[in-house]
């Protein structure tokens, strides 16, 4: 139930930090949101299989740092 809470919580903080979609302009690639998601699975993932041991025991919190960063990375990219 707390990782439910902390996946809510993360879905709260990473859809408040985007621009709202009638302000996004027209040129930015859709897929931009899908990298971010599969940014932050993979650094789940790479941490849950990771030897060491703070990644292995904060994945979950390695996964959102992967997509907060993928994300603003794209932001930029794609700016």
């Amino acid at each position: 139930m707390k990782k439910l809470q902390l996946a809510l919580a993360a879905t709260l903080v990473i859809s408040t930090s985007l621009v709202p979609a009638f302000a996004q302009p027209h040129h930015k690639p859709k897929h931009v949101m899908l990298k971010t998601v599969a940014a932050g699975v993979a650094g789940y993932e790479l941490a849950k299989h990771s030897h060491n041991r703070f990644l292995h025991k904060h994945r979950f919190a390695a996964g959102i740092a992967a997509a907060a960063a993928t994300h603003h990375y794209l932001k930029k990219h794609h700016s």
